[in-house]
């Protein structure tokens, strides 16, 4: 086994394990199932994703953009309408 097809088993690995945990990542962002503690925290929250979708649309960015960690692409969708090329990455390679 050479160092590429170990690097490609890693990388397989994780993907198969982020595929089976995204149902539970936009869960936790949309406060819901086990993430859900009621009105308040969820208003609290809401609140909060509402600042930072508010402060993205002020800075505006429009040009090419490279979102890191963009997990299960919540806010990937926001970028997309922004940008003229984005790149979306779930992990980092060497």
């Amino acid at each position: 086994m050479n160092d590429n097809d170990e690097e490609h088993g890693v990388l397989a690995e994780q993907l198969a394990y982020y595929r089976a945990r995204a149902p539970e990542y936009d869960e936790w962002f949309l406060r819901q199932g086990r993430y859900d503690h009621g009105d308040a925290h969820r208003r609290l929250w809401f609140g909060e994703v509402a600042t930072v979708e508010k402060a993205l649309a002020e800075a505006g960015p429009a040009s090419d953009i490279l979102e890191l960690a963009c997990g299960t692409g919540i806010w990937t969708q926001r970028l997309v309408a922004k940008a003229t090329r984005l790149t979306a990455s779930t992990h980092l390679q060497k």
